[in-house]
């Protein structure tokens, strides 16, 4: 090995054993927004920069398990045998870490034969020769026997950014053993995370014991004669296995490693690829905290924005200057166009409008995008309306100089916009029906929604701007606003963006209607996603009743019971101090109570609720905080949270349906996310108390699909076993129970019920044993034996499962049962991680997307029906798989009996679809329908 910088710092990475460390010291629930386990990167990465920042190394090389077997396993068949083999979650993960450690310019080590020990003793040994001082960095002990008067350890403790420096004279005073000593130690007492046998009846204690006294394993061997007792005894006859459990202990310093020690030597991170990785991962926490990655975080929101828009915008010189207020009517010939289009008009007054509205009456095909803002109260404001006519006009109505409203157009544009030989494209149709609804105005031309269709055709982007659109699709460059700029200018900049917009949605549509009818999508669009953008809207204005009395009295019920928790802590701690302090939460806790420390942070201990949690077994007011802080966050996070967001003309919350977000097809919400309306705790249910009808003597019905996921397992997989079950109405979580459990209905306890429960659903998400161990809390090969169980009893399910993976590599797509397609790019990639995360979604999309297309249906179903039928009864809310109506009490029997029926009755399956009906004052206080 080449000679290094004398004195140099060589931090010598165990990169295996920290990663485990990493994933078991972070919640397996952090994932992406895509599912993907993110926990041991994250505890990986986090660890790297605190020793980038603490040990400034000039010398740096990660090390890794090669994935085959070693040396110590031709020596001793069974060595390891014992260990449970590495969970999905943590394979999936550990070639990111790789990549991760690649970004930071790390050299990684891997040979095949040997173990990463192996690796790090003999980087040591040659790091040492070199005149380096070798960092073993390592949550193993083993590495103790390669300490020297150069070569240190830092060993994890709690957690995995806590680290404790080891020295040889350290080691002797902690355990009273010189660093050749450990692997005698060791041969002695054995080490069940390996399985090296080492010698019966011989623990750690007795193990020092001997050592102190007879100095190395051979010497202790050779008096085993004067050893009295059964341990002398053992020693005679287990004398051959302790020597083989001292060779498998024992580190190689001389392998033949891959680097050079000039290969090793660090050099300053790629910053830029980090930068793409941890937006990747979503790392939004490190993008922000890390100088070196603010350049580029800025320079992507940039871009996200549409790029450096200045520069770009000089390449369409529409406006020569400021939108001049005043002015009747304005043409500007179009200089940037090169197939010589009509120019843009700039129109503010009644007479502009006129020439607009004799446009679109001569025309059969036109675009037309909304220019909007918000207020402070979150309603959508239109400031302006970009139009285009196909092959002709393109025309910007401005409403900033006070003399035109929306009103005004929407009422010049009606006979346009209701007249059905007419056809419209925009993109994001949704905004406009609800401000042609708000106005009186029915849009009966044909319609075709750009967003939508990109939505359909690709539903993993993260968003659908239309500047990337165009040049995705059409290769065209269009650049959004620039950020930043006086706001006369952002004005003048967005209207000559969505000018432009309007020109070219003909021939965005163009190429996306014949990409859906390659996709088989087109009955998807027009049948399904088109016409629940109307039933959206009409949702998303009626909104839902808010009863503020009812939250004033729920946050004075939770001061006073803040005020009686408060008081019961102090009293258990002994002293007053402030509770929303951790630092002196973490005082009382760890110093005053000398409760046991879980985890240690950089300002001191962790007070968070998995601490708590362990704590809680410990002292009463571990429990009593946890309370405390889970009323704290009700009130503030809901009760304040939400208020914000009633209209104070209403006196109503319009949450915002997202119909093109998330992947599988569910509609989601936000201002509020409905989703996150709490349901689990008493007291979070409580808030839906002011969620109420808008009318006196109304009343709410929800109707919920009864396990629509399971329902739909059974219908795609068709076993018998489940089809079954559904067929007689039993308890589909009791039968799972009785299959895996091998006991009678009758004999099924909550407990086995609540499994099997967990097993149910875990089959649909592609849930590993690991995974389902953690979430029962119970042994790993517990759960593994319920998954193989599980599938011994419904073997139609695991063909199902099977298939769809396969038909993923074959077409790389799976669809729904209304042919809704998810692309699945990375479902043949070499990477383990994208592979297996891409095989989840492979058997989890089919089920949830369908039970996503199931109530779109449904909805338009009932939204028609009442409509046609003029009830007073409206859909207002839905959440899940549950929907929500507010009607007169006299109508409630006859509309309860229309939904559930059309809710049921929506798509045919093997297994009939069963809806529960509830009936009450406000969302809190639903009882089951009788009948229902």
């Amino acid at each position: 090995m080449e000679e290094g910088k004398s004195g140099g710092k060589f931090l010598i990475l165990d990169g295996h054993s920290l990663a485990y460390r990493a994933f078991f010291a972070l919640p397996l629930g952090l994932k992406t927004k895509k599912g993907l386990h993110v926990n041991a990167i994250l505890g990986f990465t986090n660890m790297l920069l605190r020793l980038l920042k603490d040990e400034s190394p000039d010398y740096f090389v990660a090390t890794f398990d090669y994935p085959a077997p070693t040396f110590r396993h031709r020596s001793y068949s069974d060595y390891k045998a014992t260990r449970e083999k590495t969970p999905e979650e943590m394979k999936e993960q550990m070639p990111l870490i790789k990549e991760i450690l690649k970004a930071f310019n790390i050299a990684i080590s891997e040979v095949e034969g040997y173990e990463a020990d192996d690796l790090i003793g003999t980087f040591a040994v040659q790091g040492e020769k070199a005149g380096l001082v070798p960092f073993i960095v390592t949550a193993d002990a083993d590495a103790f026997q390669l300490l020297s008067s150069r070569v240190k350890i830092l060993i994890t403790r709690k957690g995995i950014t806590q680290l404790e420096e080891f020295s040889m004279e350290k080691m002797q005073e902690n355990y009273g053993l010189l660093p050749r000593q450990w692997v005698d130690f060791k041969a002695l007492k054995g080490d069940s995370s390996d399985n090296i046998p080492g010698v019966p009846g011989i623990g750690e204690k007795r193990a020092l014991q001997l050592l102190k006294e007879y100095g190395t394993l051979e010497q202790v061997l050779g008096h085993s004669n004067d050893i009295p007792g059964k341990v002398g005894e053992n020693l005679s006859i287990y004398a051959g296995q302790a020597l083989l459990s001292k060779d498998l202990a024992t580190i190689k310093n001389d392998v033949p490693v891959n680097l050079h020690l000039e290969e090793c030597r660090y050099k300053k991170a790629d910053w830029e690829s980090l930068f793409k990785i941890f937006k990747e991962l979503e790392f939004n926490n490190l993008l922000d905290k890390i100088p070196e990655l603010s350049v580029y975080k800025k320079r992507d929101d940039r871009e996200s924005a549409g790029g450096d828009a200045s520069q770009l915008l000089k390449q369409f010189t529409l406006f020569p200057g400021e939108l001049p207020p005043g002015k009747e009517e304005l043409s500007v010939p179009e200089t940037g166009d090169k197939q010589g289009e009509a120019g843009i008009l700039f129109l503010d007054n009644a007479k502009g409008l006129e020439k607009l509205e004799s446009s679109l009456q001569n025309s059969r095909e036109f675009s037309l995008l909304l220019d909007t803002s918000f207020t402070r109260e979150k309603n959508s404001v239109i400031t302006g309306i970009a139009c285009a006519v196909k092959g002709g006009e393109v025309f910007y109505i401005s409403f900033n100089s006070g003399v035109l409203q929306p009103a005004q157009i929407f009422e010049v544009m009606k006979q346009v916009f209701e007249t059905p030989g007419k056809s419209l494209v925009t993109h994001d149709l949704k905004p406009l029906v609800r401000h042609l609804e708000e106005n009186g105005i029915k849009l009966n031309c044909s319609v075709f929604d750009t967003l939508l269709a990109a939505y359909l055709i690709e539903a993993d982007r993260p968003a659908y701007h239309l500047s990337v659109m165009y040049e995705e699709y059409l290769g065209l460059p269009v650049p959004e606003p620039e950020k930043g700029l006086p706001e006369e200018e952002i004005r003048r900049q967005k209207a000559l963006f969505l000018s432009i917009c309007t020109r070219h949605l003909f021939d965005l549509e163009e190429t996306l209607l014949k990409s859906l009818e390659a996709r088989q999508l087109k009955d998807l669009f027009f049948k399904l996603e088109l016409p629940l953008v109307w039933v959206l809207a009409k949702m998303e204005l009626r909104g839902i009743k808010i009863r503020e009395d009812i939250w004033d009295k729920l946050a004075a019920e939770m001061d006073e019971s803040t005020a009686l928790l408060g008081k019961e802590i102090m009293e258990l701690a002994g002293e007053e101090f402030n509770l929303n302090s951790p630092r002196q939460l973490s005082y009382i806790l760890f110093e005053k109570l000398k409760l046991p420390v879980v985890r240690r942070i950089k300002t001191g201990y962790s007070t968070d609720a998995r601490v708590l949690q362990e704590l809680s077994a410990y002292h009463p007011a571990a429990a009593k905080i946890m309370e405390y802080r889970t009323v704290v966050k009700l009130k503030t996070t809901y009760l304040e949270g939400l208020r914000p967001l009633i209209n104070p003309k209403t006196g109503k919350i319009h949450t915002t349906f997202n119909q093109a977000v998330t992947a599988t097809g569910r509609l989601s919400s936000k201002d509020p996310n409905l989703q996150n309306i709490p349901i689990r705790l008493e007291e979070g249910r409580r808030l839906r108390q002011a969620f109420t009808p808008s009318r006196e003597g109304n009343l709410l019905l929800s109707a919920d699909y009864s396990q629509i996921e399971l329902r739909i397992m059974a219908h795609l997989s068709r076993d018998p076993n489940l089809v079954d079950a559904f067929h007689k109405d039993q308890d589909v979580h009791a039968r799972t129970a009785a299959e895996v459990f091998n006991v009678s209905l009758e004999e099924v306890t909550p407990l086995m019920r609540n499994r099997a429960k967990a097993v149910n659903f875990g089959i649909i998400y592609g849930i590993s044993d690991y995974g389902l161990s953690q979430d029962l809390q119970i042994a790993r090969a517990e759960a593994r034996k319920y998954i193989e169980n599980y599938f011994n009893r419904y073997p139609g399910v695991k063909k199902y499962v099977d298939e769809c993976i396969k038909m993923a590599r074959e077409k790389g797509y799976v669809t729904t049962v209304m042919s809704r397609r998810r692309y699945l790019p990375d479902i043949n990639h070499s990477n383990f991680s994208r592979r297996s995360f891409a095989e989840r979604i492979a058997r989890n999309t089919p089920i949830q997307g369908s039970a996503a297309d199931i109530i779109k249906a449904a909805m338009i179903s009932i939204e028609r029906d009442l409509e046609e039928k003029a009830f007073k009864a409206a859909m207002l809310l839905q959440v899940h798989d549950e929907l929500i109506f507010e009607l007169p009490s006299e109508e409630l029997h006859e509309v309860a009996a229309r939904v559930k029926s059309l809710m049921e009755g929506v798509l045919p399956l093997a297994v009939r679809l069963k809806v529960d009906l509830k009936v009450g004052r406000d969302w809190y206080h639903l009882d089951p329908l009788e009948g229902g």
